[in-house]
């Protein structure tokens, strides 16, 4: 069965460009091999002289490798704070064509997105609760793209 999760996090440091690169290569070379499709997206935000990182990814593919696969992700030291967005059963893929869409986006590009989360006011407010598909479909408007 199909199946998929969305989730945030935020990065302990700050990632560079060489660093993102080599976590893309080895999770589209991971992915193809297994059938995972999915989006990852890294939001770099400057405040005060401090930079910091947010991730937001979406995987799908079989059930029996995206569970294990989020039980991975979720122990990545690069990452903390992970809080699923939306998890469960899927109808069909909403990435089909990526084994993993990538994108970079300073925060300010960030917020003026279409459909913008503001993920720090997720990870502040326990209280808050997404409406069924808010994040896949903020998600999906960069494979639009």
């Amino acid at each position: 069965m199909l199946y998929h999760v969305i989730y945030i996090s935020k990065a302990v440091t700050p990632l560079s460009g060489e660093s993102l690169s080599h976590l893309l290569q080895q999770s589209r070379r991971w992915n193809e091999s297994v059938g995972i499709s999915g989006m990852l997206l890294y939001v770099e935000r400057h405040m005060m002289s401090q930079i910091t990182g947010r991730f937001m990814q979406v995987i799908e593919g079989d059930e029996s490798e995206i569970k294990p696969l989020f039980e991975r992700i979720k122990t990545d030291p690069r990452h903390h704070q992970i809080m699923p967005l939306q998890i469960g059963h899927i109808g069909q893929r909403s990435f089909k064509d990526w084994v993993m869409g990538f994108k970079v986006m300073g925060w300010q590009d960030y917020m003026d997105h279409p459909g913008y989360l503001d993920m720090d006011e997720l990870f502040s407010d326990n209280e808050i609760t997404l409406s069924s598909g808010v994040a896949l479909n903020f998600m999906k408007t960069f494979y639009a793209m």
